[in-house]
């Protein structure tokens, strides 16, 4: 379901065999919409409500000198 929304640029299931979770990454201004759309059809499908965490990456590897 997530791959079918164009506000997602990548998703991936992990840990399957143990509950799993979705990692998803959205456009900055599609993030509530998605989260929205995901705990309704999460509900829908098992009547429970689900747990999504957010967050935003940093800049990444730096380079580190020491002196």
């Amino acid at each position: 379901q997530c791959l079918q929304n164009k506000n997602i640029v990548g998703a991936k299931m992990t840990g399957g065999g143990l509950g799993g979770c979705v990692i998803a990454i959205a456009k900055n201004d599609a993030v509530q919409h998605f989260i929205d759309e995901m705990q309704n059809a999460f509900y829908a499908k098992f009547d429970l409500q689900c747990n999504i965490y957010t967050l935003q990456s940093d800049d990444g590897v730096g380079e580190l000198i020491v002196v």
